[in-house]
């Protein structure tokens, strides 16, 4: 919804999305924002039929969202981007997180801020980043099969002995 926001201080959050033959799209759109203060997310996107194809999510579109806990993606064949027109996503758990999916697709991020007091944030499968990594304060965990792969036009920005990349 256009200059919503979604708010989840505790427990766990579930954005999901189901069509079977009308095209469908989920926007966080304008102003709107999400922040899971405590807690998980995941984001659910399923189709079937024709228009499957056509059927998008767009967390942090061009507002930032804020999470504490783990994101995961759940998609078979869906498209599902973060932050597609100018917004971020930001990790700030004073813990462990992770940015995990299920199913075949993968999901696109365009703009990752990772600003934690603690912990790190570790990558459950291979990503390629879009625009920007800012490393403000924390570690971006990876290993030699859940890359993060920065492409020639794509910028990381930040980074110190508190703020980094750890793994290949």
């Amino acid at each position: 919804n256009a200059g919503s926001n979604v708010i989840a201080t505790t427990g766990n959050l579930s954005v999901q999305s189901n069509a079977a033959s009308n095209a469908l799209t989920v926007d966080f759109l304008g102003n709107g924002n999400i922040t899971a203060s405590n807690g998980n997310v995941t984001f659910k996107q399923y189709g079937t039929g024709s228009s499957a194809s056509t059927m998008k999510m767009y967390p942090a579109y061009t507002a930032n969202s804020t999470f504490a806990g783990n994101v995961t993606v759940e998609s078979n064949n869906v498209q599902i981007e973060f932050g597609a027109n100018g917004g971020m996503v930001i990790l700030d758990g004073s813990g462990t997180q992770s940015l995990s999916k299920t199913g075949s697709y993968i999901p696109s991020f365009k703009r990752i801020q990772v600003n934690k007091s603690s912990g790190i944030v570790s990558l459950v499968y291979p990503l390629t980043l879009a625009d920007t990594l800012f490393l403000t304060k924390g570690v971006f965990a990876t290993d030699s099969i859940n890359l993060l792969t920065v492409p020639d036009n794509a910028i990381v920005s930040g980074g110190s002995d508190l703020a980094f990349i750890s793994g290949p």
